[in-house]
């Protein structure tokens, strides 16, 4: 079989086996390794709605991790690609089969790991305030079941850096004090973690945008020497710190 017959080929496999778990996630598995390969065959599968049977096929099977698992990591490299101008239907779909994969597989340290890396890098669709709340509780609940990760604590605050902003308005979220715990508690347990330390400064960063946000952070009393820390520790972060000082009240 030619190369460039191989998407059609999985994909019409795909849809004569819908109910057979072991072939469907043994095609998902092959349309994220031929996606890699090249841009060319990449845009293919999403041509012939490579995306959306991903998506069909992971609501269908939503108990099994493993498909789960390998669903998302096909839908990260294929919608990695898609360009701004792409339909919000087809946005929403990856970022809703991912969402789903990690809420039903929450306890999976990998799932969790690739699912909000995946949320942190691609473009999100259009939400309203009720998903967006969602999507931060998520990302919050992912935080604290794998505190000790630091890969899963560096992802999760990438994510929460794009769900604490409603893409449709451009307005940034305001969230609460158990919100801002949650990053705390993360800073704390990775204080050496540059990564974890870097995303966690951004984000707060991106949070002072909203006023009410900057009240909650105020009053929280370990924010700002953690803040300090990472500042002393890692000195050339990609956001400046004392400018993120200035902000908070002195206490």
């Amino acid at each position: 079989m030619q190369e460039s017959q191989a998407p059609r080929c999985i994909l019409s496999t795909m849809g004569a086996n819908e109910t057979d778990l072991t072939i469907q996630t043994q095609a998902v598995n092959a349309l994220w390794a031929l996606g890699s390969m090249n841009s060319r065959l990449k845009e293919e599968i999403i041509q012939q709605n490579g995306i959306q049977l991903i998506s069909k096929t992971m609501k269908e099977f939503i108990a099994c991790q493993q498909l789960q698992e390998k669903g998302i990591i096909a839908l990260w490299t294929l919608a990695s690609s898609l360009p701004v101008t792409s339909p919000q239907e087809l946005v929403k779909c990856v970022t809703e089969s991912i969402t789903d994969a990690i809420s039903a597989h929450i306890m999976c340290q990998q799932l969790c790991q690739h699912g909000l890396g995946a949320i942190a890098s691609l473009t999100r669709p259009n939400s309203t305030d009720e998903d967006d709340d969602r999507l931060i509780d998520l990302i919050i609940g992912c935080m604290w079941m794998h505190a000790e990760v630091a890969s899963i604590q560096q992802g999760a605050l990438g994510a929460l850096s794009k769900a604490s902003i409603n893409k449709s308005t451009n307005i940034v979220k305001q969230i609460t004090a158990q919100d801002i715990d949650a990053i705390i508690n993360s800073m704390r347990m990775h204080v050496t973690n540059r990564d974890v330390q870097e995303n966690a400064v951004i984000l707060l960063r991106s949070l002072t945008f909203c006023h009410d946000n900057v009240i909650v952070m105020s009053q929280n009393p370990w924010l700002q020497s953690l803040i300090q820390t990472a500042k002393t520790n890692f000195p050339r972060l990609r956001v400046n710190v004392d400018d993120l000082l200035l902000l908070l009240p002195a206490q």
